[in-house]
């Protein structure tokens, strides 16, 4: 990137997770509200993050990047917390 921005002597956009940016264009795209949607992922830094910046609910699965005890190191709190996807059925999802 820093490549990039030294050949047009500009900064790029942070448009990467976590940056809530990402978050308004895919609104924005899909005509959907923050609080239609939740953000499932495996990594409370980018994925649940992003979440949290978006104002997004958030389901955090364990069958990744991060786990439980990550949590509370790192300060980042999904909504919910499950081992894997194979634990709700996508009606489950739907009440969330």
């Amino acid at each position: 990137m820093a490549l990039f921005e030294y050949a047009i002597n500009q900064k790029s956009p942070d448009i990467s997770k976590p940056s809530p940016v990402m978050m308004d264009l895919f609104c924005r795209h899909f005509g959907l509200k923050p609080e239609d949607i939740l953000l499932i992922g495996d990594n409370l830094e980018t994925d649940i993050a992003l979440g949290f910046n978006s104002n997004v609910k958030t389901l955090m699965v364990e069958s990744g990047v991060h786990h439980r005890q990550d949590i509370e190191r790192l300060n980042i709190h999904p909504d919910w917390v499950i081992g894997d996807l194979s634990e709700v059925s996508p009606e489950q999802l739907t009440t969330i």
